[in-house]
C-alpha cells in the first residue's frame, strides 16, 4: 500500500514529467506485488511514451497485466480497453473479453457495459455466450448512464437480439431523464457500441 507522503511525491513526479524518478519510487513496492504500485508504473510508461525508451508500450502492458493479475480492477478495465481498440485481431477481442470479465467480477460496473458492447459488436466471432441484457441491467442500475442509454436504444430499435419493446424502452428512457441532471447530453449510437 502506498503511503500518503509517497503518493504525494509520485503525483508531483507525474505532474512535472519526472518519469524516471516516479519509477524509482514505485519499483520497490511493485516488486513486492503491490497492485497499486504496479498499476502506477504502467501509467508512467503509458504517459512517458518513448521518453523512457522504445519499449514503453510493451512495459506499460506488462505492468498493467501484473497489476490486473493481482486484482487491480482499473488495470483490468484498462487492459480490456487496450485490447478492444484493435478489434481486427480475433485474439485481441478474446483478451478484451477476458479482462472485461475479470474487471466486472472485481466489481466494476463499467466493465460489464463495455463487455456487453464488445459482445454485441463481435458476437459472431466469439466462442462464449455473454448475458448482455444482464450486464447492461446491472451497470444501469448502478448508475452507468451509457448502459441505460444503450438499453433504451436496443429496446427501441429491436436489434442485436433484443426484441422491440416500447414498454421497456419507456422504462429506461424515464430512468435516463432522472439521470439527466448529471449527464446533460446523450452519447451517440456510435459511441454506445464503441466503449
Amino acid at each position: 500500500m502506498i503511503k500518503t507522503l509517497l503518493r504525494y511525491r509520485i503525483n508531483h513526479c507525474f505532474k512535472k514529467g519526472h518519469y524516471e524518478r516516479a519509477l524509482e519510487l514505485l519499483e520497490p513496492l511493485a516488486r513486492k506485488d503491490d497492485a497499486q504500485a504496479q498499476f502506477l508504473i504502467g501509467l508512467v510508461y503509458s504517459n512517458a511514451w518513448r521518453e523512457l525508451g522504445e519499449d514503453d508500450a510493451f512495459n506499460a502492458e506488462k505492468w498493467f497485466t501484473r497489476a490486473a493479475d493481482n486484482g487491480h480492477r482499473i488495470a483490468q478495465l484498462m487492459l480490456g480497453d487496450l485490447y478492444a481498440l484493435d478489434p481486427h485481431r480475433p485474439e485481441h477481442v478474446q483478451r478484451a473479453v477476458k479482462w472485461y470479465l475479470r474487471a466486472h467480477k472485481s466489481g466494476c460496473p463499467v466493465a460489464g457495459r463495455k463487455l456487453a458492447a464488445l459482445y454485441l459488436r463481435h458476437r459472431g466471432e466469439l466462442d462464449v455466450e455473454i448475458n448482455t441484457a444482464g450486464l447492461l441491467y446491472e451497470a444501469a442500475d448502478q448508475g452507468d448512464y451509457k448502459a441505460a442509454v444503450l438499453l433504451a436504444w436496443l429496446y427501441k430499435k429491436g436489434i442485436c437480439g433484443f426484441q422491440r419493446d416500447f414498454q421497456r424502452f419507456n422504462y429506461w428512457w424515464n430512468k435516463l431523464k432522472q439521470m439527466s441532471k448529471r449527464y446533460p447530453s446523450l452519447p451517440s449510437q456510435n459511441d454506445l457500441l464503441h466503449y
